[in-house]
């Protein structure tokens, strides 16, 4: 069940109205703004993402279960059998 703020809720109306307000020329700054900050934090999450995925390739070298890896990383296994290493490996494992 997820708690209802009512002052975030209201702070969430007041910004989305203030963005109504925008003319055409601030709008269009303040869209490409929030796309910009958008592709960062998907770029951030996308080299964290990878950065763990090296990390779990160095601990089941070093014979760590996948069970303890994903436990560690955060990983979720999708498939424990392709959980290996291998020279073709993908690591069938991704954030939550």
């Amino acid at each position: 069940m997820t708690m209802l703020n009512p002052r975030v809720d209201i702070e969430k109306a007041l910004h989305g109205l203030s963005v109504l307000s925008l003319d055409k020329e601030e709008r269009e700054i303040y869209e490409a703004r929030l796309k910009w900050l958008r592709d960062e934090d998907a770029t951030l999450k996308r080299a964290i993402e990878k950065k763990l995925h090296e990390i779990a390739k160095k601990q089941l070298k070093r014979g760590v279960s996948p069970e303890i890896i994903a436990e560690d990383t955060g990983l979720t296994l999708y498939d424990k059998k392709s959980f290996q290493v291998s020279p073709q490996n993908h690591f069938t494992a991704s954030l939550q």
